[in-house]
């Protein structure tokens, strides 16, 4: 049994298809365009975090090289009363070894770590910094994904 479609039910059928299409399209897009926001957003913070670091450790070096440690200390409780964590772990410490320096390592809950290898003077090791925080505190990507997303809805409530 062959059933004929009238043209009606055609146009309506066509038309509810592009709709369904427009909206994946809509909604892959909007996926994309946040995680390239997310990308640039790291990698942002991944330079800043590389010249702070190596400030930081050209401080640390001569603080360490006449023994004021406690001005390091000091200076990096200062520096983390932030939305930024700031540590110098010595060679001593009882901490594993980072496997990557320079990189922002993403942990799924937003929250991330960056480890700076603070060059050795002759023999001597210094250790290195760690940089923690969150990827929530960045306010202006939470606006802008706060706004996406309102978009978002919007859009998919009015269909």
């Amino acid at each position: 049994m062959n059933k004929s479609i009238s043209l009606a039910q055609q146009v309506r059928q066509k038309i509810t298809k592009r709709i369904i299409f427009g909206s994946v399209l809509f909604v892959c897009m909007f996926i994309i365009t946040t995680i390239y926001d997310l990308y640039v957003n790291i990698h942002q913070l991944s330079a800043s975090l590389n010249s702070t670091s190596s400030e930081l450790s050209n401080y640390i070096t001569s603080q360490e090289l006449i023994d004021n440690q406690q001005a390091v200390f000091f200076r990096l409780k200062k520096m983390s009363e932030g939305s930024i964590i700031y540590q110098w772990i010595q060679p001593n410490d009882v901490l594993v070894t980072p496997t990557a320096f320079k990189k922002v390592l993403l942990r799924p809950s937003l929250s991330w770590n960056y480890f700076y290898k603070i060059p050795s003077v002759g023999v001597e090791n210094i250790g290195y910094l760690k940089f923690s925080g969150s990827l929530l505190n960045d306010s202006s990507m939470i606006r802008s994904l706060l706004i996406r997303a309102s978009i978002l809805l919007l859009f998919l409530l009015g269909h």
